[in-house]
């Protein structure tokens, strides 16, 4: 699921992200369709959001600066 994304090296952390999430819904989707648990690690998902976020954001904080 992540390959798909990391192979687009000029991906932002946000198109990552989205990506990533795309991915994720299709599989959850999948897996609704075949009546089967997923086991997803949603904790592991959203701190790799946050992390990108914090990044994110201190870019932003960055450039501001400036």
């Amino acid at each position: 699921m992540e390959k798909m994304c990391m192979n687009m090296m000029m991906m932002t952390c946000m198109e990552r992200m989205m990506c990533e999430m795309n991915n994720m819904k299709m599989m959850m989707d999948k897996a609704c369709e075949m009546n089967m648990e997923m086991n997803m690690d949603m904790d592991q998902v959203m701190s790799k959001m946050y992390k990108c976020n914090e990044m994110m954001t201190s870019m932003i904080s960055m450039k501001e600066n400036y």
